[in-house]
């Protein structure tokens, strides 16, 4: 799998009827949406969006409010996210189409939504204009991997060490408790320890286990988040990862304000998961679900929040 991230911006401004909002024109599609564009390499979220609203509209504007991510397939199949936030242009500002942009305006809030060409464009307008979220919070579960040998104890690349004996039997554990969850989708780092911690969910639950880089360990936690807000547009999902993007994502996440539900405990032990509750391309709130002990459990008991 091969998730397509990108970042862009809600440019407002205040005119004389109300709230303002650049709209951007492309000739090679003939569409209508908000100023946009794919992250360089290495390039942060926030740093896109800055720059892409600079070069298609000439805007060099300050980042305000996150309005979360949008994720949809492109014109290639291939899943993608896009991050946006509420800009505000500097005083005075006029919007200069540039690159693929033949046409950027300033429109009245109230006249934006019917020139906009895509569903999600419109959901986007919504949320600059602070409606509640639709519908209820989705469910991604971020997991560890279970138990496995110790590092450096198998020949060969560390991505190739196996689960043990004792992460099977949890494997089988988590199994039978995310079995009556309605999980619709499974990703997993490409290291060996977590595919083999989700194969018996997946056997399970009957779902196809997608392999994501952005679950690697090492990788910026940026990239996890952007995969764990994809999932949840289609509804419960789990992605399987290491210690250290569970720590790093889920810290990033606090230090953001993003509360801590249950008894407020912050954890990353090996077949624990964090229940992230998505809604509106937001995580919303989070919390701590242990590993399972005891005999495996009942399909459709535990890890319920």
């Amino acid at each position: 799998m091969s998730l397509v991230r990108a970042a862009g911006g809600l440019v407002v401004r205040e005119g004389a009827a109300g709230l303002e909002v650049v709209l951007v024109h492309r000739a090679s599609y003939d569409d209508w949406s908000f100023p946009k564009g794919k992250l360089d390499p290495g390039e942060g979220e926030r740093t896109c969006a800055v720059r892409e609203v600079d070069e298609e509209c000439g805007l060099h504007c300050e980042l305000e409010d996150d309005l979360g991510a949008i994720a949809y397939e492109d014109g290639q199949g291939r899943p993608k996210v896009v991050r946006y936030w509420r800009m505000r242009a500097p005083v005075g500002a006029e919007a200069w189409p540039a690159h693929e942009i033949d046409d950027a305006r300033w429109v009245p809030l109230s006249e934006a939504e019917p020139m906009l060409t895509y569903p999600h464009d419109r959901t986007l307008l919504r949320r600059l204009a602070g409606d509640p979220p639709l519908g209820p919070p989705v469910p991604v579960y971020l997991l560890r991997h279970v138990k496995a040998g110790e590092r450096g104890s198998s020949k060969g690349l560390d991505e190739l060490r196996p689960i043990s004996r004792t992460g099977l039997k949890q494997a089988w554990k988590l199994a039978g408790s995310f079995a009556g969850l309605g999980i619709v989708r499974i990703a997993s780092s490409p290291s060996l320890r977590c595919l083999q911690s989700v194969d018996p969910m997946a056997e399970t639950i009957g779902v196809d286990v997608d392999v994501a880089d952005e679950l690697f360990e090492g990788r910026p936690i940026e990239g996890a988040e952007a995969l764990a807000l994809w999932a949840a547009a289609v509804g419960p999902a789990v992605l399987c990862t290491h210690g250290d993007i569970m720590q790093g994502l889920v810290e990033s996440l606090i230090a953001r304000g993003v509360p801590v539900g249950g008894d407020g405990t912050v954890a990353y032990r090996k077949g624990a998961a964090w229940r992230l509750n998505v809604a509106d391309g937001l995580v919303r709130k989070m919390t701590y679900v242990p590993p399972p002990t005891g005999p495996r459990p009942p399909v459709g008991s535990g890890f319920v929040i």
